[in-house]
């Protein structure tokens, strides 16, 4: 079940899924501007076209923005530019989550995506040994899929023909089959000892009409990189759409939408591509 290797690895194979978390969240490199502002090099943030949109630095705050990074036009696609305000998203986006958490009690969508919340911020807060437990599921999980890919390939292809192939091809499936469901079996039970919950309470204000991202929230007085972790943990994407005033100053609620977090479950998606 494992690849073959020509070279002997850099890093183990487990720790390249955290390798990749720890890219995608890294700090600002040398004459880029990624990780200053509260959205960018997440990877949640999207221009309508499907570009990624990085964050604009200016000397003046207010004019900070956020651009679409696309290379070159294609048909259906915006022309010119898709440019946001960084402030205005930065607090649209922050004000949707803690509007989301006051409504946990009376709404069932708010609830579930509070539950992925929370089993997200317990597995980031894991031991160490579960944290190496689960890299190495996730990436025995990951050979498994493409196994089964494989698999199929090859009979879509033309293979396993005759009485013997089709065993081959049953046990094939069944291993396969077998070692995914496992993987994913203990990667559940990992995930229900995973204690630690978000202290929710810490985050809003007492007053529940008081701003919470207004003078003395917690919003306000967090690191960015805890705004930036605590944004990770609820929403999976957030689109934004060319305004359709010029100059891009329509309604930032009118041109946005935010994919809050949502379970995937990895076995689900990977027998929804082998079927299709």
């Amino acid at each position: 079940m494992l690849p073959l290797q020509i070279y002997a690895p850099i890093i183990p194979s487990a720790e390249w899924y955290e390798l990749q978390e720890w890219l995608d969240g890294r700090g600002r490199g040398k004459g880029l501007s990624r990780g200053e502002s509260l959205l960018s090099a997440m990877g949640v943030l999207f221009c309508e076209c499907g570009a990624v949109k990085t964050s604009h630095a200016d000397a003046k705050p207010v004019k900070r923005s956020y651009r679409c990074r696309r290379r070159k036009v294609l048909p259906g696609q915006h022309t010119g530019e898709c440019t946001i305000s960084q402030a205005a998203l930065d607090d649209h986006v922050a004000r949707s989550i803690f509007a989301l958490l006051r409504e946990v009690e009376h709404d069932h969508e708010a609830l579930a995506v509070l539950a992925e919340a929370t089993r997200r911020f317990g597995v980031a807060n894991e031991s160490a040994e579960r944290s190496r437990e689960r890299a190495t599921l996730v990436a025995e999980r990951a050979d498994a899929v493409r196994a089964l890919e494989e698999l199929y390939d090859d009979r879509k292809a033309g293979g396993f023909r005759g009485d013997i192939g089709r065993r081959r091809f049953i046990a094939e499936e069944s291993a396969l089959l077998s070692l995914l469901e496992a993987a994913e079996a203990r990667i559940a039970v990992l995930e229900e000892a995973a204690t630690p919950v978000i202290p929710i309470a810490e985050r809003l204000p007492e007053d529940p009409t008081a701003d919470p991202i207004g003078p003395g929230s917690w919003w306000q007085g967090a690191p960015l990189a805890e705004r930036r972790k605590f944004v990770k943990l609820f929403v999976d994407r957030i689109t934004v759409y060319k305004s359709k005033e010029r100059g891009g100053r329509g309604p930032v609620h009118e041109r946005v939408k935010i994919g809050f977090a949502k379970r995937q479950d990895a076995a689900d998606e990977a027998e929804g591509q082998l079927v299709s």
